[in-house]
């Protein structure tokens, strides 16, 4: 995977493309947190988004993504599509309505929620920083 792509409101397209290497350790730490938040709210994708310190992450880590032929990405362009902002931060993994699963859930035996959009893209280990972000909300859970 090369990029992926965001559809804005309008309709338009933009390619998202993988961060600097030396923004990397920066955006696992923020993937934690939202996965940390994700797994506090139990998958309610409206729940996380609107907590203001999840946005304000949200806001952050998109100020770090480049799209193809310049510029970054423009989060107020779909910050109401809740689908899409689950696959991109959070998991790309659904039930058949194309609601996030809980990862928590989805953990068990040998498999594993799908990472999201950003993690995919970046080739981050998303069992690890899952895990550690599974920590953060519920050390109780993760041995």
């Amino acid at each position: 995977m090369e990029f992926f792509e965001i559809k804005y409101n309008d309709g338009s397209v933009v390619k998202v493309k993988r961060v600097k290497r030396a923004e990397l350790k920066d955006l696992i730490t923020l993937q934690q947190d939202l996965i940390a938040a994700f797994v506090r709210n139990y998958a309610g994708i409206g729940s996380v988004i609107s907590d203001d310190t999840v946005w304000s992450t949200i806001e952050k880590l998109t100020t770090m993504l480049p799209v193809v032929g310049g510029g970054l990405v423009e989060l107020s362009k779909f910050e109401d599509d809740l689908n899409q902002l689950a696959k991109i931060f959070f998991t790309q993994s659904t039930d058949d309505n194309g609601i996030p699963l809980n990862m928590i859930a989805v953990h068990e035996g040998s498999e594993w929620y799908k990472p999201s959009l950003i993690s995919e893209l970046h080739q981050l280990d998303h069992i690890t920083t899952s895990q550690e972000g599974i920590k953060k909300a519920r050390p109780e859970t993760v041995e």
